[in-house]
């Protein structure tokens, strides 16, 4: 952020950033918005109504796992859409991004206009169409009456379309942020500050950023991995598992390997340069040594006490060059946020019998009869 401006432009990237639209279909966003409430509600009443029927499916580990999974990424999804003008806003406000305020409220124009493109919808529209086709290739459910499985299919068949629906335009959004971040580098200038107290030159806002863009992704893939163990069997379904880890994999790659290596590599680039304006003040200090001390008149205390703390400042420079971050977040935390959700997805699977008493699955089967 440049020196000259007005608290009324900072005063007008602040009121962009929190009209900032991350879905500016006001239903749409209201449905993302409510959608992990939508998801208890129907896992609770499909347990109730339909505990009897399903009996054998509800006891598997890898049905918890995958409420849990979607669970996680709408809570994740919905942080992100909140996040990221707040975040980009503060990447501004700290300087590590050198725009002025007309050209970064330009940049969050075009990108609240990228997240909401045209082609979301489109992609949505095939999301619900794969929907179809994977709701009817999935295993049948085990022996029960015809009328009881027309109610189920009525019951839970608009939600599975509802959900792919959402998948497409939250799919779409991911990619468009990682987008976003991969163009950073190269819409703006970074400044690197070595001696941030975030320890990733001020630039930890993009990590957590990227992280949150990630464990949307993260979440459903660490359940399809799994699904392997429990479906195993079902030729039908591995190969879905199969397709689904493979798109997981190139998407990870495109909205979070890619963008944090461009990111990464500009970093490189600062520090490059912070060692070439070392390498030309130490070739000062050393001619200024030279001359110094080969001329045929002594130096003085005060001049020999100058070059010293000039020799010093220069070593504290040097240290700081070492030091340098070269990457937007810390390994520790970047580590913790992606494993943490994909640990309590696991767990709600692998857990569930051995943690939840008999008599309570014994309950929701006598509350399907």
């Amino acid at each position: 952020m440049s020196a000259p401006e007005s608290s009324q432009t900072e005063k007008t990237v602040a009121q962009v950033a929190r009209e900032f639209q991350f879905t500016r279909n006001p239903r749409l966003g209201a449905l993302i918005n409510y959608y992990p409430w939508l998801l208890l509600g129907v896992f609770a009443f499909d347990l109730i109504l339909f505990g009897k029927i399903a009996e054998a499916s509800w006891t598997q580990p890898a049905r918890y796992s995958s409420y849990t999974a979607l669970v996680i990424a709408a809570i994740f999804y919905y942080l992100l859409a909140r996040l990221t003008p707040k975040k980009l806003t503060v990447l501004w406000e700290r300087d590590a991004l050198r725009a002025s305020a007309a050209e970064f409220i330009a940049f969050l124009a075009e990108t609240q206009a990228q997240l909401n493109h045209r082609a979301s919808k489109l992609l949505s529209l095939v999301a619900t169409i794969i929907g179809l086709l994977v709701f009817f290739a999935l295993p049948d459910l085990p022996e029960h009456s015809l009328q009881a499985y027309a109610r189920l299919f009525l019951f839970r068949a608009p939600f599975v379309f509802l959900s792919w629906y959402l998948i497409g335009a939250v799919v779409w959004r991911l990619f468009a942020v990682g987008q976003l971040i991969d163009q950073l580098p190269r819409r703006f200038t970074f400044n690197v500050q070595r001696t941030h107290p975030d320890q990733c030159g001020g630039l930890a806002p993009l990590g957590e950023l990227s992280a949150s863009n990630a464990i949307v992704l993260l979440a459903p893939g660490v359940y399809m991995v799994g699904g392997f163990l429990f479906f195993g069997n079902d030729p039908k379904t591995v190969l879905l598992l199969i397709i689904g880890v493979i798109f997981e994999a190139v998407a990870l790659t495109a909205i979070f390997v890619v963008p944090l290596l461009a990111v990464r590599n500009e970093m490189l680039r600062q520090r490059e340069l912070h060692y070439l304006e070392f390498a030309k003040l130490a070739h000062g200090v050393e001619e200024n040594a030279r001359v110094l001390f080969s001329a045929s008149q002594l130096p003085t205390g005060a001049e020999i006490q100058n070059h010293f703390q000039i020799v010093q400042g220069l070593r504290q420079l040097n240290q700081e060059n070492r030091d340098f971050p070269t990457l937007p977040f810390r390994a520790a935390s970047i580590a913790l946020r992606l494993t943490a959700p994909q640990a309590l997805t696991l767990l709600t699977g692998v857990g569930v019998e051995r943690f939840i008493p008999s008599w309570v699955t014994t309950f929701i089967s006598m509350l399907g009869k």
